[in-house]
């Protein structure tokens, strides 16, 4: 019935109407008419369109007189506890229904609060009459996304609160909930809620339950759309409608796929909402090659989507080529613009307000090229004692790979073997000659006393650290928590406990567990989404292999509002690099990929930023 119903609108596409935007359509939180005045064009000739000569010109006008109305103002002010930054507000009021913008490619700094950035962009969609798709590249992402609802006040949450009639949720209404209060909820509760299951019929929201909730909520005014967060590779795979063979079938489809779905793509017609989208491109090498084939798929159908509003989110517009940032354009502009040009596109703000970020330590790390003076203040090298260093010439003689050589600069035996009874003792008492980094990260993260966080990848020793961290322990009740998949746990020099990694990571956040001094993070699991607040220093173990991985890893403790009020924070960064004495190590030629790196695709930043709004 479905797949009929779908060809009967494909065929009667030329004949049937768009649907209505309510007008004046609402727009932030508490809903407000959107300033479609600021939009006024004062110039000679038609209105140009996005991608034409003169469109970046005609939107910058529509900002400054948005920003003289005093509306921008207002809105930043509307929520006390954690407003709206200028950066995020533009990007709401830039991708409005109501906007002559459709597609728009966001290049925010890490950590700078996109997901705060996606909540009012999904807020401007709450009455679009158009689904409202999200994309995030892992579920434990998504998850965050649905808990972020619950966190801030918007209409979403308050759909969500009076149809599951929470208790008392009216008198916590305009403000932010805590994470108590949170958990009282599952995500999977909220998805389906706002999912509006079993209220969608045939691609469209029932009209007996339109007006039923009216009656029975009239401060609540209902979506006229569902909205729905999907992983990147599922989305391209069996919820987009996809088989394994690549054959699409329409019956396969998730529920908020088939509103508004036109017979033949099931990204067309809708609110599409990508975080991270530079996996999009490529997922990160761990992840394998079986996920080419949907990603491949998920970004046809985007580019050949019609009447759709497009939203990339990124911290990294350039992640691994010089070319990333064009071909993302590529994608956001798809066939239906693939011929226009590139003005009105981008909006980009990689700066950081010092009154909301911590002062990292050295300057310009982890946006910057390393520069020789950046390098020297950064870069905390070791000589391999002779141990280590005859394991290291061994494996090298053996044909080793970069990675395997990296290794061996952090540990003299395989990571498998370190903590086995005949080496745990030489590996834990002899730490000098065998773990010498892996040591010396250990001392320094107990001498400074600091909050501190190490990422290590589990084949780089992360196990060995941990035992050297509670080793060296200052006392029995500073505690260590280690944020390793399901391998997390917190311990100390007397006790050691396993624990989900969301509670790893909650209790080191938590200004109340002022015991908990170290985070131990695992560098496969230390990616989007990953968020260590209160660090005062961050040793990188491993040398990263990719400037993505750099700047991914060092982002995690540069967060958006990490700050104490009248007092700026402090973050030191110290990578570690392990040497020979007679050649480059591992360590040494990574990190002179590393600066090569940095240096090509910062400029290609810089390059694309030159077309930005602002």
């Amino acid at each position: 019935m479905e797949v009929g119903r779908a060809s009967y609108r494909a065929a009667q596409a030329a004949k049937l109407a768009a649907p209505q935007v309510p007008d004046p359509t609402d727009w932030l939180y508490p809903a407000r008419p959107y300033p479609s005045h600021a939009w006024k064009w004062e110039g000679p000739g038609p209105v140009p369109r996005q991608g034409e000569r003169g469109f970046r010109w005609y939107a910058r006008q529509a900002l400054e007189r948005f920003r003289q109305s005093g509306k921008e103002e207002e809105a930043l002010k509307s929520s006390d506890e954690f407003p709206l930054q200028r950066y995020q507000l533009r990007v709401a009021f830039l991708l409005h229904p109501k906007s002559p913008l459709s597609r728009l490619l966001v290049a925010h700094a890490t950590g700078s609060g996109k997901t705060r950035t996606v909540l009012a962009t999904a807020e401007s969609f709450y009455r679009s009459g158009k689904a409202t798709v999200l994309f995030f590249p892992e579920e434990a992402v998504k998850e965050n996304f649905y808990q972020e609802i619950l966190k801030f006040p918007g209409a979403w949450r308050d759909f969500f609160c009076a149809c599951m009639e929470v208790s008392n949720w009216r008198q916590r209404r305009f403000r932010c909930w805590s994470p108590e209060e949170i958990a009282e909820f599952n995500t999977s509760e909220v998805e389906a809620c706002l999912g509006m299951e079993r209220k969608i019929r045939l691609g469209e929201i029932s009209s007996t339950f339109l007006e039923d909730w009216s009656q029975a909520h009239p401060d609540v005014p209902p979506p006229l759309a569902p909205l729905r967060a999907f992983k990147y590779t599922s989305a391209g795979g069996s919820r987009g409608g996809w088989k394994r063979n690549g054959s699409f079938d329409a019956s396969r489809m998730d529920s908020v796929f088939r509103f508004g779905f036109d017979g033949k793509n099931p990204m067309s017609n809708k609110n599409l909402v990508f975080d991270e989208v530079h996996n999009m491109l490529a997922l990160p090498r761990w992840k394998g090659t079986y996920w080419k084939e949907p990603l491949r798929r998920l970004r046809k159908a985007v580019a050949d989507c019609r009447g759709s509003a497009l939203v990339f989110l990124t911290g990294s517009p350039v992640q691994t080529d010089i070319e990333d940032g064009q071909r993302l354009l590529r994608v956001l502009k798809g066939s239906e613009h693939a011929h226009a040009g590139p003005e009105g596109w981008l909006d980009m703000h990689m700066e950081r307000p010092p009154e909301y970020f911590p002062k990292v330590y050295p300057e310009g790390v982890p946006d910057r090229p390393l520069c020789c003076r950046t390098r020297e203040e950064l870069v905390a090298a070791i000589d391999l004692p002779e141990e280590m260093d005859a394991k290291y010439r061994e494996v090298d003689r053996q044909g080793a790979d970069l990675v395997r050589l990296r290794d061996c600069c952090n540990l003299s035996v395989h990571h498998t073997w370190a903590l086995r009874p005949q080496k745990r003792q030489l590996m834990l008492e002899a730490a000098e000659q065998h773990a010498l980094k892996l040591h010396e990260v250990a001392r320094a993260v107990w001498k400074s006393g600091e909050k501190a966080m190490a990422a290590v990848s589990r084949r780089g020793g992360l196990q060995v650290l941990k035992e050297l961290m509670k080793l060296y322990a200052p006392d029995d009740h500073v505690q260590i928590a280690v944020f390793s998949g399901h391998s997390s746990t917190i311990l100390s020099r007397t006790a050691e406990e396993a624990v989900p990694p969301t509670e790893a990571l909650r209790r080191f956040n938590d200004t109340k567990h002022i015991e908990v001094r170290v985070l131990l993070l695992d560098t496969a699991f230390g990616r989007e989404g990953v968020s260590a607040l209160g660090v005062g220093q961050l040793h990188l173990v491993d040398v990263p292999a990719s400037w993505a991985e750099y700047k991914q890893t060092v982002g995690r403790a540069i967060r958006f509002g990490d700050v104490k009020e009248g007092v700026r924070r402090s973050l030191q960064v110290c990578l570690w690099v392990a040497r020979l004495l007679d050649e480059e190590s591992a360590d040494e030629v990574l990190l002179a990929q590393l600066l090569e790196q940095g240096e090509e695709l910062c400029a290609a930043e810089d390059e694309l930023r030159s077309w930005s709004f602002e």
